[in-house]
């Protein structure tokens, strides 16, 4: 009996440790007023060029990066929303 008890934490422990490596999406939902400084940020952070960031600003909302981990996911937010870009995570 012991056995399977500790056969069912560790299944508790897998459940637990996917819930931590959950993978996120970060959407631009909105430039801001400064969007040269999100063009910039595009290209530095995620490697667009030019014309894609362009791109990307007047799609949006739209998905920037995806499967990100929640500090990643959470560091290019605070980025983008350091120069004024209103984002979400999902």
């Amino acid at each position: 009996m012991d056995v399977d008890e500790e056969d069912d934490d560790e299944d508790d422990d897998k459940d637990g440790d996917s819930v931590v490596s959950r993978r996120l999406d970060v959407v631009l939902v909105a430039p801001g007023t400064d969007r040269l400084a999100v063009i910039k940020l595009l290209k530095n952070e995620l490697g667009m060029g030019v014309a894609d960031a362009k791109a990307v600003i007047d799609s949006a909302p739209t998905v920037i990066k995806q499967g990100l981990v929640s500090h990643l996911a959470n560091d290019l937010v605070s980025k983008f929303t350091a120069v004024g870009a209103k984002m979400k995570v999902q």
